[in-house]
């Protein structure tokens, strides 16, 4: 499906911006405003509306007090194939977020968080409703070795007795073999319901092409699963990033050993409206300056 989008934003204060916008297709309009309030206090709030002509609706919102994060979001859909169905997908889905980060006493660095989530539709069949908390620590032991772990727990309501094949835990150790290349190994072990469900070992590289403003990420993974009829697969992926003055571009690849497979490039570029003219940017900002230094250098020399 091809597509096209347009924005306009609005510095109202120093703090608030709003924005309106509208994407359309073949298949569909998408009408769409925001909302950003950001203070230098640390506190900030976000929010997005968008509405669809053949009457999808998306809602959006995220409030930041210095490391507490508060978030819902709405999509009130439908089972059609359209533009709205494309970006935000089928059904209708709810999600309401509350977590925190913090120091755990100077140990290791601490995240806890709980969320509520919501999702139904006839034609995907993928229908829950669910409640889930998760708890995390992540303690760097020197510039070498990380160690990460996360423990969840799922349920389908706060008045079920507790149950341990709903809890879950993930421990993982990352080592930084050539901080100057960018290459670390990554070893996770996947628990469910107290056995353990998968193992996953990953080499990635964030230096693979040396280039000017390009920056690149590779990864190379090895999964066994205890879940899954085929216990072993092996992924790939390649993600670029380029830019300069005018534009910037941005490309990913990725396969796998069951056969799947994903290319897609994107480009992302501004233009300033200045004196008649049209300037290109890859820089994004909230307003833009333009000094015409040829013009000052002709007046000095007219007046010299």
């Amino acid at each position: 499906i091809l597509f096209a989008r347009s924005m306009a934003s609005l510095k109202v204060t120093d703090a608030a911006i709003v924005a309106v916008g509208v994407t359309g297709s073949n298949s569909g309009t998408i009408a769409s405003s925001g909302f950003l309030w950001d203070l230098n206090s640390g506190m900030s709030l976000s929010s997005t509306i968008n509405y669809a002509n053949s009457g999808e609706f998306f809602f959006d919102s995220t409030l930041n007090i210095a490391n507490l994060t508060a978030s819902y979001r709405q999509y009130a859909g439908s089972e059609e194939a359209n533009l709205s169905s494309v970006l935000y997908g089928y059904g209708d889905y709810k999600r309401f977020y509350l977590g925190s980060s913090f120091n755990f006493f100077d140990f290791a660095q601490a995240r806890i968080s709980g969320s509520y989530n919501y999702n139904q539709s006839d034609l995907t069949n993928y229908n829950y409703e669910n409640y889930n908390f998760l708890l995390g620590l992540n303690k760097k032991i020197n510039n070498y070795v990380t160690l990460d772990f996360n423990v969840g727990y799922d349920t389908n309501s706060f008045y079920d007795s507790f149950d341990m094949d709903k809890v879950n835990a993930t421990f993982s150790v990352t080592v930084n073999l050539s901080p100057q290349k960018g290459i670390s190994y990554r070893s996770s072990v996947h628990a469910y319901g107290g056995e353990v469900s998968s193992v996953r070992n990953s080499l990635s590289s964030s230096k693979i092409i040396k280039m000017n403003n390009y920056y690149d990420y590779g990864e190379v993974t090895h999964t066994y699963s205890n879940l899954q009829a085929s216990q072993d697969q092996f992924d790939a992926s390649y993600t670029g990033n380029y830019s300069n003055q005018y534009l910037s571009a941005n490309g990913f690849i990725s396969g796998s050993s069951n056969g799947e497979s994903v290319v897609s490039l994107g480009f992302d570029s501004s233009q300033v409206l200045f004196d008649e003219d049209i300037h290109f940017t890859s820089e994004k900002s909230e307003s833009y300056g333009l000094i015409n230094l040829k013009s000052s250098s002709s007046s000095s020399d007219d007046s010299a």
